[in-house]
């Protein structure tokens, strides 16, 4: 079928969804599974289930929520600007583009508004770009995917729900520049054959303009020579290997990967002033976890401390005591976890065991909720980089939107950092369109209108959600070198440099 069929059938579909609501296909989050590794395996390192697809449609719940307001159009016209649910408060959320990027929150109850000029406030958008919707157009689909199971799914899942988030938001204030919002999400299981798979299928059969929050950590490299085969944009993600700095094709929303791992290791050693070593340990599961180890002696570096051990381990071990003590041996008092959350709550377990409690560093993504609260973790202090400000500040234009979508849309769902990697990708995307709004407007939305518009933005910070990162035709993202500090305390996370970006 041509796109052009794929966008009439999805225009007829859109219309019955928009009026009326779809219900979601759920995805399980497994825990932590795999072969268990060789000695001889982890020893070398030192030295040197079945598809499934989940459809998210904005105006149906997010999976886990219990009590979200369905997100279609309750009343009115549909795409008219300010229309939200009769269950939800009425909250016009405007987003704008350019600089910072995105708009403010009105409190509920105020005067409706999408221009910029009442009520909320936009910075740098065109006018026709912000101006209210007449009629809704046809709808926009954009793709996922991402290891929504096994060990990754556990610490990467919520990206899922919080790309969700952004399309009920934006559904229920009347589409991305009229065009209302259709997710399809599938998990790929970090596996390279199922992803080329689901691109296939987001492309070709769905007709999806954009994959949109992509979490690959594992399998970055896929990911790119996917979307450099199909040419369309993969837009914001987990932004963990460095292949999203590497392609015309892809768009983080901030920091580079590399960036995030030194910020890590930095805030730890700021935690301990009197640390004078550090070590690392690695999973061998991963490409990404061998390149973390390779520049961890950098990131070290440029803590202000010696690197004295750097240790092959595997995702599947249920003990690390010999691991802890090595690092104790070797006098680390900080140490780097390039591993998932799970098997970081085993490590600072093991370490507690021995009492050892040092400093621990890692990546924002692989701490999920329920890993911050794992006492062990909050006693001795850990410490995350990250490619966005920490999900729970409120003092940007970004994050008081974004922590309004939470107050209408979330529920009772638990909300992480990787909910806002979710998220933020979706605005990124919007940012885009607005810089192409006419044409968005008059006609069809295609990837390349949405490249065309990616083009435009430059240092975007989606309204102090990231750090700023421009893009260019034919070249590859250039992203600030600033990270963000996320931390894990007694009593779970919290920011401890706030909002405000580290700067290398």
């Amino acid at each position: 079928m041509s796109r052009k069929g794929r966008h009439h059938k999805f225009w007829t579909a859109g219309v019955k969804f928009w009026t009326a609501g779809v219900a979601v296909t759920t995805l399980s989050v497994l825990s932590a599974c795999g072969t268990t590794v060789s000695e001889e395996r982890l020893a070398a390192a030192s030295g040197g289930g079945g598809t499934q697809q989940v459809a998210v449609v904005p105006g149906a719940a997010v999976p886990g929520q219990q009590d979200a307001a369905v997100a279609g159009v309750a009343a009115g016209t549909p795409g008219a600007p300010g229309t939200v649910p009769t269950a939800a408060a009425a909250t016009d959320a405007a987003v704008g583009t350019g600089g910072t990027g995105t708009g403010i929150n009105k409190p509920a109850g105020a005067s409706q508004s999408t221009d910029g000029k009442s009520g909320s406030t936009t910075t740098g958008a065109a006018a026709s770009g912000s101006a209210p919707c007449e009629r809704a157009l046809a709808p926009i689909v954009v793709g996922q995917t991402l290891a929504a199971s096994g060990f990754v799914g556990a610490s990467i899942g919520n990206q899922r729900n919080g790309l969700a988030l952004w399309a009920q938001a934006v559904n229920a204030r009347g589409g991305v520049q009229c065009h209302p919002i259709r997710v399809v999400a599938l998990d790929d299981g970090s596996d390279p054959a199922r992803l080329r798979s689901n691109i296939n299928q987001l492309v070709d059969s769905d007709g999806a303009v954009a994959i949109l929050a992509a979490g690959v950590p594992i399998i970055g490299a896929t990911l790119k020579a996917a979307v450099e085969q199909k040419k369309v944009p993969a837009i914001g993600g987990d932004v963990v290997t460095s292949d999203w700095n590497e392609s015309p094709f892809m768009f983080p929303q901030s920091a580079a990967a590399l960036t995030t791992f030194y910020g890590s290791t930095i805030e730890a050693g700021r935690a301990n002033p009197a640390a004078k070593r550090a070590g690392i340990l690695y999973c061998v599961e991963a490409n990404a976890c061998t390149v973390i180890r390779k520049t961890f002696p950098e990131g070290a570096r440029k803590a202000g401390l010696e690197n004295v051990l750097e240790k092959a381990v595997s995702v599947t071990q249920t003990d690390f005591t010999a691991e802890c003590q090595a690092l104790k041996s070797a006098g680390a008092e900080v140490v780097f976890l390039s591993i998932d959350g799970a098997s970081a709550q085993r490590v600072a377990r093991s370490c507690s065991s021995l009492g050892y409690k040092p400093s621990y560093a890692t990546i924002a993504i692989a701490i999920s909720g329920t890993s911050a609260q794992d006492p062990n973790l909050q006693a001795a202090g850990t410490f995350l980089g990250s490619a966005t400000t920490p999900y729970l500040t409120s003092d940007t234009p970004g994050m008081k939107m974004f922590q309004e979508v939470i107050k209408q849309f979330a529920g009772s769902q638990r909300i992480d950092q990787s909910t806002l990697t979710g998220y933020s990708s979706g605005l990124l995307f919007e940012a885009a369109l607005a810089k192409v709004a006419d044409k968005a407007r008059a006609g069809e939305v295609t990837p390349e209108l949405v490249m065309e518009g990616l083009w435009q933005l430059k240092n975007e910070k989606l309204g102090g959600i990231g750090a700023g990162v421009t893009f260019a035709k034919g070249k590859n993202a250039v992203s600030a070198p600033c990270y963000f500090a996320l931390g894990v305390r007694v009593g779970g996370f919290w920011a401890p440099r706030g909002s405000k970006p580290q700067c290398l």
